[in-house]
């Protein structure tokens, strides 16, 4: 309802003193889209920093242990120092698109401090098979034969 009298107010200005009304409405005008248009570079900004950390994963017992057999590598090139990533683990069966294994969010996550041009890796445990998958699919899809991804990588940077 609140609306309906700026409506009328903005209405009866108009009228009143149009000339003055109209300069109003577009200095407010030029805010409103200087303010989205610094909203917009902020988050376009922080988009591209986050896509700039590369992260690898692969399912490797040279490198890694049987308990933990995931190999998962952080290339930092985003310009900033890293402090805290985390990020979600998935497996699926080659040529399919339906996830077997999957981790939920914050499960993985680690706060090894990665600095510009720097790079990270450790071993991590398999995930969880998916909800609602019956147990036997860990014999039926072993965590060798899939094909690994990591998504929703989230970095916070120290600056």
């Amino acid at each position: 309802m609140t609306w309906v009298v700026g409506i009328g107010i903005f209405v009866f200005l108009m009228f009143a003193y149009p000339k003055k009304t109209l300069i109003l409405a577009g200095v407010l005008l030029a805010f409103a889209v200087a303010g989205g248009g610094i909203i917009f570079l902020s988050d376009y900004l922080d988009q591209r920093k986050r896509e700039a950390v590369q992260i690898e994963i692969f399912f490797d017992l040279d490198k890694c242990s049987e308990e933990y057999p995931l190999f998962i590598g952080f290339l930092n090139e985003s310009g900033s120092t890293i402090e805290k990533v985390s990020f979600i683990v998935e497996g699926k069966r080659e040529g399919y698109s339906d996830t077997t294994y999957r981790s939920e969010y914050g499960n993985y996550q680690t706060d090894k401090i990665i600095k510009d041009g720097g790079s990270h890796g450790t071993c991590w445990r398999v995930p969880p098979l998916v909800f609602g998958a019956p147990e036997s699919d860990k014999g039926r899809f072993p965590a060798k034969d899939m094909v690994w991804s990591v998504t929703s990588v989230y970095p916070r940077f120290a600056d």
